[in-house]
């Protein structure tokens, strides 16, 4: 008796033992294979996406935020209705001064931006963060018979060597439609350059893009939202939207100043239906590895996936070009968290401008925002300002 039972514990741990080496941990699932399955925008290790700082998810699609201070006395909240801030740093007196250049609506609201709209440039001394104080108006419309006689929109600002350039849209009404219809009025892309961020700009007489094919909305319609970035070869490239909502565009030259001509066989970029809602484009090289990215405000997407995100490996960035999956991009959102943990909802959030290092590494991203006040009416727009991760950030 005594024997059997010794014997019953031994005959129960055995079996145990051997069902517990040999069971094994189920496989991780691989997302990616190369670095175009991390969108650009980091390295594919192990079938894991390891994000660049600028980027999280899993695979790597979405903008990652620092909270900031805000949202009050930020950016530009003057008493203007302000669209879309664009920002470049210019050193003065040993002091680096941030300078903004935003659409601007005198007495007027951006509704009235067919109209209305007009360029304003604003100055922060204080950090990029602001506030920025209201300057004036830099540029408002030509008159006469020039391409921006009746209005000047959507600006986005470079430094090119000794050379401050905004690009913007104008339209002309006394030669080209203005009246309602399912499309934006006949738009052209121009620019102005300066040796000083104060000034005095010297527009160009003609204009560097006009629409001449389908997609762009020709003849009735035009092209706008200029994006610009000088390339590894010392060449230019400009991403535009096709007013009629069809299409993309990409543009080449070898200045600023031009001459422009259409790429990829003066297609879109993107196909149809995906192209459906994509403007405002933001374009920049990416600092770590060949190729560039675009982000994009996108409609009829949801308030999550608002913010679009495109990217391609060509070192020109003038082919391949591929929006970001999984589909639909949520590269940013209408929502924006604060320092102080408040976090604000906004009705519109669109023309994203990024501003950079001098790595070349994103820092900051400017958005165009609508709210609402408390009877649910929109509150005037302007412009805020919110950190991105960088390399150096803890």
């Amino acid at each position: 008796m005594a024997r059997t039972m010794l014997s019953t514990p031994i005959a129960l741990v055995i079996p145990i033992a051997v069902m517990i080496s040999t069971v094994s941990p189920a496989p991780l699932r691989r997302v990616c294979t190369t670095v175009a399955d991390c969108n650009n925008g980091g390295k594919c290790v192990d079938g894991r996406c390891r994000c660049d700082a600028v980027w999280e998810g899993p695979t790597c699609d979405a903008l990652r935020f620092e909270p900031g201070p805000g949202p009050e006395d930020i950016g530009l909240q003057n008493r203007v209705n302000t669209w879309g801030g664009s920002v470049v740093k210019a050193v003065e007196g040993g002091h680096t001064v941030y300078h903004m250049y935003a659409s601007a609506f005198p007495n007027a609201t951006l509704d009235d931006w067919v109209t209305k709209s007009q360029v304003a440039h604003a100055v922060s001394r204080t950090g990029v963060m602001g506030p920025y104080e209201y300057q004036g108006i830099v540029l408002p419309p030509r008159g006469g018979h020039y391409w921006d006689a009746s209005n000047c929109h959507n600006p986005t600002v470079h430094k090119f060597d000794d050379d401050y350039v905004i690009f913007y849209i104008g339209m002309d009404y006394k030669d080209h439609r203005h009246e309602p219809s399912p499309f934006d009025p006949w738009q052209a892309i121009g620019a102005a350059s300066s040796k000083s961020p104060y000034g005095p700009w010297t527009r160009l007489d003609m204009p560097l893009l006009v629409p001449t094919v389908d997609w762009e909305c020709y003849p009735d319609c035009g092209v706008s939202n200029p994006a610009v970035a000088r390339v590894a070869d010392g060449s230019f490239v400009m991403i535009f939207r096709g007013n009629g909502d069809q299409g993309v565009g990409i543009a080449a030259a070898p200045h600023w100043y031009g001459p422009w001509t259409l790429q990829n066989g003066k297609k879109s970029i993107f196909p149809l239906p995906d192209v459906v809602g994509l403007e405002d484009a933001y374009l920049w090289n990416d600092p770590t590895r060949d190729g560039c990215h675009i982000v994009l405000h996108q409609q009829a997407q949801g308030a999550t996936n608002i913010g679009a995100h495109a990217f391609t490996t060509d070192p020109a960035c003038v082919s391949n070009w591929t929006l970001s999956s999984p589909r639909p991009s949520h590269a940013y959102s209408t929502n924006v968290t604060w320092s102080s943990g408040k976090t604000t909802t906004y009705i519109r959030r669109e023309r994203p401008q990024l501003l950079f290092d001098e790595a070349g590494h994103p820092t900051h991203m400017f958005s165009a925002v609508q709210a609402v006040n408390n009877t649910k009416q929109p509150t005037r727009s302007h412009t805020i300002v919110v950190p991105l991760s960088t390399p150096q950030t803890p």
